[in-house]
């Protein structure tokens, strides 16, 4: 006999969505899946886009969701590195010499330096690349 579901995850475009366009029957999977209690989300590899942006996202489309449906790969990586932790040491040691590391290592110095971010983790970050993603 199959034991009831704890958690049920998506992956988003390709699988709830393409090209902007939900496939049907979502709208009322998630309804039924509000109504029943069981814990989803939807996940995501596109670190491009932050959470907030692929909330608003998806509630244009028409979804009832929450924030805590929703787990990019920026999310995961931060807290995989805080479950380590490593993210502290990690930002102190970004690599200067690319683009992004270069500009994780400014936004860390500026969290450090003027929101007394020393010793706090780095995740504490995540609305700063929100305000930066891209349009949904």
């Amino acid at each position: 006999m199959a034991r009831p579901a704890k958690t049920i995850l998506f992956d988003l475009d390709g699988t709830i969505y393409l090209s902007g366009v939900l496939y049907p029957g979502v709208v009322e999977l998630v309804q039924k899946l509000n109504a029943s209690g069981i814990p989803y989300g939807f996940l995501t590899n596109n670190s491009t886009i932050g959470p907030g942006a692929y909330l608003r996202k998806l509630r244009k489309l028409g979804l009832d969701v929450h924030q805590h449906n929703v787990l990019t790969s920026a999310e995961a990586t931060c807290l995989m590195l805080k479950d380590l932790g490593l993210s502290q040491q990690a930002a102190e040691a970004a690599d200067a010499d690319t683009p992004m590391g270069a500009l994780a290592l400014a936004l860390y110095a500026k969290f450090v330096e003027e929101e007394d971010g020393k010793g706090k983790d780095f995740s504490a970050m995540l609305p700063r690349f929100e305000k930066r993603s891209r349009g949904a």
